[in-house]
């Protein structure tokens, strides 16, 4: 999709920069205290501590490739009074480098939050004593699945500006959403069937304590066990990725 602005777009284009420098530079702090906070504390290196590592390490890498490239722009040669991104800047490094960066990177944070999903599944629902043996199959998945996407549109060649940055150019539309958008509603109508799952598990697991409590006569004031209150954390992180995440399928 070209971006077509007004015959005085400097105002808007310094806001969109400035917008969009400000959110990633806010999710880049984000990422780096997540990923400072694992590296000096061992406690806190469980197995699902050990996904969201690589989340924010995905997460981050995505953020940093939008301080590599800011699209320009040139008039419309259908109509001079417009403006619209100058597609010659497909053959910038820094727009191939940037476009590549995102399409990884932020599918790998689909398919790392998916992982997570995952194993929050497994946990509550299975009871997996040893979750951690899925690891090389949550590495495959989330490092694998987005290189081959990547590498099947760089033989395309449908990397090239698009809007303010570079990512896989308005003539692949197809391209876009058979490795973005369709993956991304994919990982969010999974994460949205595993977390109902495991709520419905979560609601089941209180409800048998509280029959458990009211037999034995203690009372229900007690509050929920530790574990389910960290599950429900978990559950809520999830819910918060399909929230933010909606945006990206209107418009990218």
């Amino acid at each position: 999709m070209w971006v077509a602005l007004s015959v005085n777009p400097q105002t808007q284009v310094s806001v969109l920069r400035t917008l969009t420098y400000s959110i990633s530079g806010l999710s880049v702090l984000g990422s780096l205290l997540i990923l400072l906070v694992y590296w000096r504390n061992p406690r806190l290196r469980t197995f699902p501590v050990k996904i969201l590592f690589f989340l924010s390490l995905a997460d981050l890498c995505a953020s940093l490739s939008h301080f590599l490239h800011f699209a320009s722009f040139v008039p419309d040669p259908a109509n001079p009074e417009l403006r619209v991104v100058d597609p010659s800047e497909s053959s910038l490094l820094s727009c191939q480098t940037q476009a590549v960066m995102q399409h990884f990177f932020f599918l790998s944070s689909f398919f790392w939050t998916l992982s997570f999903a995952t194993n929050h599944y497994v946990q509550v629902c299975h009871r997996e004593p040893f979750p951690a043996k899925f690891e090389v199959l949550y590495h495959l998945l989330s490092w694998g699945v987005p290189l081959a996407s990547t590498l099947s549109l760089g033989v395309l060649h449908a990397f090239g500006p698009t809007d303010l940055w570079c990512w896989v150019s308005a003539q692949h539309q197809l391209a876009r959403w058979t490795s973005f958008y369709g993956p991304l509603l994919a990982v969010m109508a999974a994460i949205a069937v595993l977390s109902a799952l495991a709520s419905r598990q979560l609601r089941r697991a209180e409800q048998k304590r509280q029959r458990t409590m009211a037999a034995l006569g203690l009372g229900l004031g007690m509050g929920r066990m530790p574990a389910s209150a960290l599950h429900l954390e978990l559950l809520a992180y999830l819910i918060a990725f399909i929230v933010i995440r909606t945006p990206s399928v209107l418009h990218r």
